[in-house]
């Protein structure tokens, strides 16, 4: 038999599930390889192993062996915490908001191969969440835009997807979603308006800029309005081309609000 691979690298926890009496199965995203899922042996038994480290908002260094043939998983074999975002466990509208894209994130990375961007652009999301100016409904919005533009679905918001006529910023913009595009008013013929999605200069010029950028700076100067219509647009695009995205709640949980944000006890 020949010798197993050990992988030692920095990761998230994407999600962790049951495995027999005693033992977890945690699906990570790896810097040097992609996602993940490893069994981490008596977990459940023992707390002094992984010592509370399998926290979706920490930034681990893990060891890993390569995969186990009785099992089909790799083994965690150590967890060392890298950076620790006490704040975003007991702040309820920032672990709503990490649990909100840790799915996503799941559902676009590839099994075992590297994917240094996307593991950049969580790495940043879980780092400002944590940040006392982060508004949690922004950032989520800006990065489920990021996600859309990693997964190959920009929204083209700067001319028109049929004749390429470029809208002035004061001319009302509408966005057809199945064409990831908008269309000018000559273009549109007959159709119906709410067949289409109103798009204001402001959000069409965000779009456009981060497009360019790929990163999450700036998120903490969005109006709630602003957010609210990336969020619109992201998930119009994603019905149609990646449903891993839609987001079925936009809303924080009432049960979770309080006049502060903080945990209601």
């Amino acid at each position: 038999m020949g010798m197993r691979e050990t992988l030692s690298t920095f990761a998230f926890v994407l999600r962790l599930s049951t495995y027999r009496d005693h033992d977890l199965v945690v699906t990570l995203l790896t810097q040097k390889r992609g996602k993940l899922t490893a069994i981490a042996r008596g977990a459940k038994r023992s707390r002094r192993r992984f010592q509370g480290t399998l926290q979706p908002t920490h930034k681990l260094h893990v060891l890993c062996r390569s995969r186990d043939h009785t099992s089909g998983f790799w083994e965690l074999c150590e967890t060392e915490l890298e950076r620790y975002d006490a704040a975003s466990l007991t702040h309820y509208a920032w672990l709503w908001a990490a649990l909100q894209i840790l799915p996503c994130v799941e559902s676009l990375a590839s099994p075992e191969q590297s994917d240094e961007h996307l593991f950049a652009l969580l790495d940043d999301f879980l780092a400002q969440l944590a940040q006392p100016i982060t508004q949690p409904a922004h950032l989520t919005a800006l990065m489920r835009l990021q996600l859309l533009i990693h997964a190959g679905y920009t929204p083209r918001v700067d001319r028109c997807g049929w004749c390429m006529a470029v809208p002035r910023a004061e001319q009302p913009a509408y966005f057809d979603a199945q064409r990831a595009s908008l269309k000018c008013r000559r273009c549109m013929g007959v159709r119906q308006f709410n067949d289409l999605i109103y798009v204001p200069a402001l959000v069409r010029s965000q779009v456009i800029h981060y497009a360019r950028h790929r990163d999450l700076k700036g998120s903490h100067t969005w109006s709630s309005s602003l957010a609210q219509h990336v969020d619109a647009l992201v998930d119009a695009v994603a019905q149609y081309h990646c449903p891993a995205l839609v987001q079925h709640s936009h809303a924080l949980p009432l049960a979770l609000q309080s006049d502060e944000g903080q945990a209601r006890v």
